[in-house]
C-alpha cells in the first residue's frame, strides 16, 4: 500500500501532473492500491500544501464496463477524485511518440512486416492517436 505523501513535500507548487500507474502486470490489489489508493492520497497530501491545480492523466480505457483492470482501476480513482476542488481529469488517447515501443509503435512495425494492419474490434474499433509531444504542450498548458 503507498503510503500518504508528506504535504510539505508538495509545498509551493502550482499544480502537479500525475502520471504514475502500477507496472503493467500488476495484481488486482497492487493496480487498486496504486492507481486509486496512491492516487487519491496524493491528490489529498496537494490539497493539503495548497497546490490549486492537481491534473490527473487517465486512459480511454476508464469506463464504467472496463474489462482490464487498468480501466477499472482508473475508472475507481476518477470516481475518487470527482467534484474535488482543482482536480481536472484527462484521458488521453493512444500516446504515440515515433518509437518503435509500446502498443503503436509495435503494432507499425508488425504492420509493416505483414503488409496489413490488424484493427483489434473490427468496425466497432474507436482509437484516437495523440502525439506525445502535443499531451506534454496540454498538460504544461492546464498545469
Amino acid at each position: 500500500m503507498p503510503d500518504a505523501p508528506d504535504p510539505r513535500d508538495l509545498e509551493g507548487l502550482d499544480a502537479l501532473i500525475h502520471l504514475a500507474v502500477a507496472p503493467h502486470g500488476s495484481s488486482e490489489e497492487t493496480s487498486f492500491a496504486v492507481n486509486v489508493t496512491g492516487t487519491v492520497r496524493l491528490q489529498e497530501a496537494a490539497a493539503a500544501a495548497g497546490v490549486e491545480r492537481f491534473i490527473f492523466v487517465s486512459t480511454q480505457s476508464a469506463h464504467d464496463g472496463a474489462r482490464n483492470r487498468y480501466g477499472r482501476s482508473k475508472r475507481a480513482a476518477e470516481r475518487a477524485l470527482d467534484r474535488r476542488q482543482g482536480v481536472m481529469i484527462l484521458r488521453p488517447g493512444l500516446v504515440y511518440d515515433g518509437s518503435e515501443n509500446g502498443l503503436l509503435g509495435r503494432s507499425a512495425k508488425a504492420a509493416a512486416k505483414l503488409g496489413v494492419f490488424p484493427v483489434v474490434g473490427g468496425d466497432r474499433a474507436m482509437v484516437q492517436t495523440l502525439w506525445f509531444d502535443d499531451l506534454v504542450s496540454v498538460l504544461l498548458r492546464f498545469a
